[in-house]
């Protein structure tokens, strides 16, 4: 279900964080995303944050580009990429995201961000614009929602959608074991 920038309220104890794909946004475009959701720090999960397509969105061009605009920017792919370094992590050649989520790495780094997201509005970054082919959403939000914190993803166009609601919409197309499935149509392979 998609909405126009309705922004969900935060409850005690429970953490609002975003997600957005910068895609092959303008650095502009981009910025201009962050600002109309009041984003105020991008952690950037790729595993590899190189892009040949878009070079604004390289590592250091974009730490750069957004601290020179007031948006703190944190690496944090070693620990919330969707490429594990791992071979344990992988079934049949595919990451598995169940077995990412229950990593000491990935839990501590997001509880890390959970304690600092009431201070900063905070947003996970990788490349893929539509979030539920992202192992942001199907990963890392997934685990913030079990773990009773939404995760709103930013579209292009002012459109937002709760990671509860793809969720829901998922499960409406996919059945039941939906994030499962979509998580291993869209991993990355080996």
């Amino acid at each position: 279900m998609n909405q126009k920038s309705q922004e969900p309220e935060e409850k005690e104890g429970q953490a609002v964080l975003y997600s957005i794909g910068h895609s092959n946004h303008t650095a502009a475009g981009f910025l201009n995303m962050l600002n109309q959701h009041g984003i105020a720090r991008v952690i950037d999960v790729r595993s590899h944050p190189k892009s040949n397509y878009v070079p604004h969105f390289n590592r250091k061009e974009l730490e750069t580009f957004l601290t020179g605009k007031g948006i703190d920017y944190q690496y944090e792919g070693q620990n919330l990429g969707g490429r594990p370094t791992t071979e344990r992590l992988y079934r049949n050649g595919v990451a598995d995201y169940g077995l990412m989520a229950q990593e000491t790495p990935f839990i501590t780094t997001l509880n890390q961000i959970l304690l600092s997201a009431a201070d900063q509005l905070t947003a996970f970054m990788c490349t893929e614009k539509d979030p539920e082919k992202c192992h942001r959403s199907l990963l890392i939000a997934e685990k913030l929602r079990i773990l009773g914190h939404e995760t709103v993803h930013i579209k292009p166009r002012k459109v937002t959608v709760r990671h509860s609601d793809l969720v829901q919409t998922l499960t409406a197309k996919l059945g039941e074991k939906a994030l499962e499935t979509q998580g291993r149509a869209i991993a990355y392979r080996r």
